[in-house]
């Protein structure tokens, strides 16, 4: 979805939208992941629903993926989602062990590795969350294997040496703005409803302006979704960020103190 908004984006820029409208309106398939990243981008609906009826209307095949059912869809155009519904939604399960095995199975044959039955199931252990970290280990694994003149064979601890950086990175827990917000919250005694509530009170106001700070700094979360998860509008969390980095910069020592230990208790 985001290559289709960019191409878009390009498009309307340099003056290329018939050629732009060419090559998707006229193709025998499209495939398009992660459509609820479309959501608020206005041009890019506009130009995906008249890409959809022309290709739905030449009996062309159109194939989409998103995280969420249509109905749960946020931000897209309502025109848009009553298209989706038109065709067969199916919901995909994450892949079990079995399924990723076959799936590594495959890749490595076609990268021409030869994997052992305990390199294989070290593999899966080891990134476990989709089939997708499977693929990258493996090209990886690949690449640096090259750049190091080593053979296509791969033992145990051959693999964890060459993928140690990114080993080390699926082995820690994925920082989210849940676990920020429990972390302020344990930190003040209250509680994640309360900081994601309408309280305007101090004692809640300002542990909300540090878990947004935190959102905004180790998440990089745009405004616009940082105030949907605090139920605020944009430019009230640019003003609350903007005061914390004001106090943290001059080293205000209440701030300063707090944010620390907070930090501490979600990164190392």
């Amino acid at each position: 979805a985001m290559d289709f908004a960019d191409h878009v984006v390009n498009a309307i820029r340099f003056g290329n939208m018939e050629e732009f409208r060419s090559v998707y309106r006229k193709s025998d398939v499209l495939i398009i992941d992660n459509i609820e990243k479309l959501a608020n981008k206005a041009a890019t609906q506009e130009e995906f629903f008249h890409t959809f009826n022309t290709l739905q209307s030449s009996l062309r095949q159109i194939i989409i993926a998103s995280r969420k059912a249509p109905f749960e869809l946020k931000d897209i155009e309502p025109r848009l989602i009553s298209r989706f519904e038109w065709g067969i939604t199916l919901q995909i399960e994450k892949p079990n062990k079995n399924d990723l095995k076959q799936i590594l199975i495959q890749k490595a044959r076609k990268l021409d590795l030869t994997l052992s039955d305990d390199v294989i199931q070290f593999l899966i252990t080891t990134f476990s969350q989709s089939g997708k970290d499977i693929h990258k280990a493996l090209e990886l694994l690949l690449l640096r294997s090259h750049l190091n003149e080593e053979s296509n064979s791969f033992s145990i601890p051959q693999i964890q040496k060459t993928l140690s950086d990114i080993i080390e990175t699926h082995q820690k827990p994925k920082l989210t703005s849940d676990i920020i917000v429990k972390a302020v919250s344990d930190f003040y005694g209250i509680t994640p409803q309360d900081i994601l509530g309408k309280s305007q009170t101090k004692e809640i106001a300002f542990p909300r302006k540090i878990a947004m700070y935190f959102c905004r700094i180790h998440l990089e979360m745009p405004f616009m979704q940082i105030g949907k998860l605090f139920q605020r509008d944009h430019s009230t969390v640019m003003s609350n960020v903007k005061q914390v980095q004001k106090n943290v910069s001059e080293k205000d020592p209440k701030t300063y103190f707090q944010i620390d230990k907070i930090q501490s208790s979600f990164i190392e």
